[in-house]
């Protein structure tokens, strides 16, 4: 606002008193959570995160089961395909261009492979990191007052956005080492 005026972005604030306390409620929420159950407070985290992608990461397993039986079929077509062609059944160019079509959808479906298991290395590391901040915030269960250390240590960032015109309200998101925004 102050950069680039009105024309680029609303004036909006809140008070210091205001996000420590917002902030506090959060960390008290989400210790309480954690301390109540691990397991089920990561679950919550990576739920929140979205139910779509654990549908998405089904799909993605199954895919890759598919997958990886096709590439199995494949390699078992061209040693047909070779023995045919080594005891005279199959001629060379018939030969070439099976052995060529089989090659080129076995590289395609390892490449497909490599993308899903990047895919779900990925959801297996944001799994990794909601572990270790339910680890982190479980020790904080019993605070009462924001430090400054304590606020480095666990939120990345806090986002304020403008204020509501119709509920007078501002909603402000905060955003936690290694998980990032929890609702």
């Amino acid at each position: 606002y102050k950069r680039y005026g009105k024309s680029e972005c609303s004036r909006h604030s809140i008070t210091l008193k205001q996000i420590k306390q917002i902030v506090l409620m959060s960390i008290q929420r989400n210790a309480a959570l954690s301390s109540e159950g691990k397991d089920r407070f990561i679950k919550h985290m990576l739920s929140a995160s979205s139910s779509k992608k654990s549908a998405e990461l089904s799909a993605l397993k199954k895919e890759a089961e598919k997958l990886t039986a096709r590439k199995l079929a494949l390699a078992k077509i061209f040693q047909s395909l070779y023995e045919d062609k080594a005891l005279g059944k199959l001629s060379e160019e018939a030969y070439s261009e099976l052995s060529g079509n089989v090659e080129r959808e076995r590289t395609e479906i390892q490449e497909r492979l490599k993308r899903i298991s990047e895919q779900l290395g990925k959801s297996q590391q944001l799994t990794e990191n909601a572990e270790k901040f339910a680890e982190l915030i479980r020790r904080y269960t019993d605070i009462t007052e924001l430090s400054e250390e304590l606020v480095h240590l666990l939120i990345e960032k806090i986002v304020v956005h403008e204020r509501d015109c119709v509920t007078k309200t501002m909603r402000v998101e905060i955003y936690y080492r290694f998980i990032g925004k929890v609702d």
